[in-house]
C-alpha cells in the first residue's frame, strides 16, 4: 500500500499534501478556512440580484479562465 494513500481531506488543493506529510495538524486550520470562506461567499452571493447572478458568475469564470491561460 502506498504511504499516505488513506489520507485525504477534500478541503482544498493543498489539504492532501499538508495532511499526508506531517500528520493532520493543518486540517483544523484548513477546515476553519473553508467554513469562513463559504460563509463570506454566501453573504456576497446573497447581495447579488437574482437576474444578474448568471452574468456575474460568467464574468468570474471568464476571468479565471484568462488567469489559467496566462498563469497556469
Amino acid at each position: 500500500m502506498t504511504k499516505g494513500a488513506g489520507c485525504f481531506h477534500p478541503v482544498g488543493r493543498e489539504a492532501p499534501r499538508l495532511c499526508c506529510v506531517g500528520g493532520c495538524h493543518a486540517a483544523p486550520i484548513l477546515i476553519a478556512g473553508t467554513l469562513i470562506g463559504a460563509y463570506i461567499g454566501k453573504n456576497i452571493v446573497d447581495k447579488i440580484p437574482k437576474d444578474k447572478f448568471r452574468t456575474v458568475i460568467g464574468i468570474f469564470l471568464f476571468l479565471i479562465a484568462i488567469k489559467m491561460i496566462i498563469w497556469p
